[in-house]
């Protein structure tokens, strides 16, 4: 995998400052085998001057073609940015996915949360704004 943070040194001032970021997005997904021990697949994909990147569990890189559906489809959904992409990530399961799918990082969790609640009919209730103070009147 690239570095994330690629530091720029000067020399002069004797410090180091960010230069490049490399924002990285990790894909954890467990399923069980014959023994119905959980075994737990990682997938991260890395965004390097505008082109994506898959690493595997190792950190060696994977064909494109070998990635799963469902990470090439929440790219599609919500892609790499450089300066919004957290890099880490708190990971959460959808109590009404079916596993393996049901792993998600934090920062999709609550918009997947929604499209479940869309799905089985709720309909979002529309912001009200409050009502304005009245101005309190100068006394002459």
């Amino acid at each position: 995998m690239f570095n994330v943070h690629e530091y720029t040194i000067d020399r002069a001032k004797g410090v180091a400052k960010i230069g490049k970021t490399n924002p990285a997005r990790t894909y954890v997904k467990g399923e069980k085998d014959a023994d119905g021990v959980m075994q737990v697949k990682y997938t991260t994909v890395q965004l390097k001057d505008g082109e994506l990147y898959y690493w595997d569990e190792g950190g060696m890189p994977a064909d494109r073609t070998l990635i799963d559906q469902y990470i090439l489809k929440d790219l599609a959904k919500s892609p790499l940015r450089v300066g919004i992409e957290k890099v880490e990530q708190t990971i959460k399961f959808c109590p009404y996915c079916p596993p393996p799918d049901n792993a998600m990082g934090s920062n999709a969790f609550e918009g997947h949360l929604l499209e479940h609640l869309v799905t089985a009919g709720v309909q979002p209730v529309k912001p009200t704004q409050p009502e304005p103070k009245a101005k309190a009147k100068k006394a002459a």
